[in-house]
């Protein structure tokens, strides 16, 4: 419950005007203003993120929970970004336990990605077998929803599945990842279709969909590996570690 002071404050902010200032021109629009709170704190790049953690502390879950909401949302809202292809390193306080834990969420390595092959090779390739990693953010977000969390998957990413199956607007910075990587997405018809509808770049604004990735975060909320198929459970085929 709102205290009266703070209500009283609320009102008269609403009743009486205030003076207009004019403010410098923007390269782009400004989209996170300054929030302040008194029972948590959300970080995150794009306002979907912040609000699908929201949505479960406000539903009574804990950060750990917040966390896995955001990260499947930053899946499909910043895909350039993260997702279920790549991986988690999740640093947390658990309050109470009085202790900090670190989950190291990444693939195990083949066996000839040493230095002396990437020395061969002049780096890591921008594109190919050889600049993708194994992805262990399913498993590392997994095993700290197991150990951590207090909901289920079925909770956590309802959100994320409808932003990807009903579509979101795409955002300024969106726009420009995708803008950027028209050459290099177009040698690859698979990801050129869901990347590049109608064969160009969406812009800022535009309504993204991403149907199959919302399949694929559906099976995940029904326990299933993306990795092992339907039945498995996130996280089972891969080697998180945690301590």
């Amino acid at each position: 419950m709102k205290s009266p002071s703070v209500v009283a404050a609320a009102v008269a902010i609403a009743l009486f005007p205030l003076p207009a200032h004019t403010q410098a021109p923007s390269a782009r629009p400004v989209w996170r203003p300054v929030i302040m709170g008194t029972q948590a704190m959300i970080a995150a790049e794009h306002p979907l993120e912040a609000f699908a953690a929201q949505q479960v502390l406000q539903a009574g879950g804990n950060a750990i929970d917040a966390a896995v909401a955001a990260f499947y949302m930053t899946t499909v809202v910043e895909h350039h970004q993260a997702g279920i292809g790549g991986d988690a390193f999740i640093l947390a306080y658990i309050a109470n336990q009085n202790r900090v834990v670190f989950i190291n969420g990444t693939g195990v390595a083949p066996a000839l990605a040493t230095v002396e092959k990437y020395r061969s090779l002049g780096g890591i390739p921008d594109a190919g077998p050889f600049a993708s990693s194994v992805p262990g953010a399913v498993a590392g977000f997994d095993l700290a929803l197991k150990t951590y969390g207090t909901k289920t998957y079925a909770e956590l990413l309802q959100p994320a599945i409808d932003a990807a199956v009903k579509g979101h607007p795409l955002s300024v910075w969106g726009a420009s990842m995708h803008a950027g990587s028209v050459d290099k997405v177009a040698k690859y018809p698979a990801s050129a279709r869901v990347l590049l509808p109608g064969g160009k770049a969406p812009t800022a604004g535009d309504v993204f969909v991403q149907a199959d990735l919302g399949r694929t975060l559906q099976a995940i909320a029904e326990g299933a590996d993306p990795k092992r198929g339907p039945g498995s459970h996130p996280g089972r085929g891969g080697s998180p570690g945690a301590n």
